[in-house]
């Protein structure tokens, strides 16, 4: 039997730094579980975050190590990066999850 497990959700609800210290606040007002509980969510998914660019880096050192490129080369794959949404994909996530934390601080939005 295969069933996928799926859970929709805005993107409204992402938050970066400002909304994570935010939501902090609340667990210490229920007490030291909701704490730990915090604590162990954050931990779990600094975890995953930290191995996902695994893979590509792995695919980078085989390349390099084969290949001792100039300046000129590096800029290039730079910008190829940016290019194909290696880089730039993360890059406007970022945009997005700090814009959602400034709005969310304007006195205009409860």
């Amino acid at each position: 039997m295969s069933e996928t497990l799926q859970r929709a959700c805005s993107v409204r609800q992402l938050q970066g730094a400002v909304g994570i210290s935010r939501a902090a606040a609340k667990p210490f007002e229920k007490g030291p579980l909701a704490v730990i509980s915090l604590m162990v969510l954050i931990s779990v998914n600094l975890g995953i975050l930290n191995l996902l660019p695994i893979p590509s880096l792995m695919a980078e050192t085989s390349y390099c190590s084969r290949w001792k490129g100039s300046a000129a080369a590096t800029l290039a794959g730079l910008q190829g990066a940016l290019r194909t949404g290696r880089l730039g994909v993360p890059m406007v996530l970022f945009a997005y999850v700090m814009y959602n934390d400034v709005v969310r601080m304007l006195p205009t939005h409860s």
